[in-house]
């Protein structure tokens, strides 16, 4: 199967996904994107923003805005609207952000609402993550911290540890701004979680 272009190029992809959770060098894992862009012009597409987003998991967060400037226009933006956000957030891009959130505001409402059983819903619960640190770096920390604590739940039930794991750190990172019922949610959350 996997002489056949489709089979050989999506096994390419994952491996290239599984590379960098793995602890592969950012090196290894642009090789992989470069190799099943060469297969025809649908992997090459894919492989364009699968470079970014690499680039930006590897925390070359310099690229943001070319990964922007390349999404912004495409029918899967929201693929890529979580990981901008949180890149912004991480560079103290705070205004940028907000304006973020504006300008594709549509694009969020639609994630929310989406019956798409795997994708939409797994992007809108990133997107919801790199709000909740939005809020936090903005000093809403009632809300911030809230939906933190939501997204590690539902992390949690449908086991996205990664996520669930990153959503409790960032909560103990900010926990001298918890609220008591933040706190007994907090450790419900660590006795019932898979950390």
């Amino acid at each position: 199967m996997a002489a056949e272009d489709e089979y050989y190029g999506r096994a390419l992809m994952y491996k290239s996904f599984a590379l960098t959770r793995l602890g592969a060098s950012l090196e290894e894992v642009l090789d992989l994107i470069k190799e099943y862009a060469q297969i025809n012009e649908f992997f090459s597409d894919i492989a364009a923003g699968n470079r970014y987003v690499a680039l930006l998991d590897f925390g070359q967060l310099k690229y943001v805005d070319e990964y922007l400037s390349w999404l912004e226009t495409r029918d899967d933006i929201y693929a890529g609207l979580p990981r901008i956000l949180e890149s912004f957030v991480q560079l103290n891009r705070l205004e940028d952000a907000k304006r973020l959130i504006e300008r594709f505001n549509h694009v969020i409402k639609d994630m929310a609402i989406s019956k798409e059983p795997w994708l939409k819903e797994k992007m809108y619960w990133d997107f919801r993550y790199a709000h909740a640190l939005l809020q936090c770096k903005c000093n809403q920390f009632e809300k911030g911290l809230m939906d933190l604590l939501e997204v590690a739940a539902t992390s949690n039930k449908i086991g996205n540890i990664e996520r669930f794991k990153k959503c409790l750190l960032a909560f103990w990172q900010y926990r001298l701004y918890a609220a008591p019922h933040h706190e007994e949610k907090y450790t419900q959350l660590l006795s019932t979680g898979n950390v």
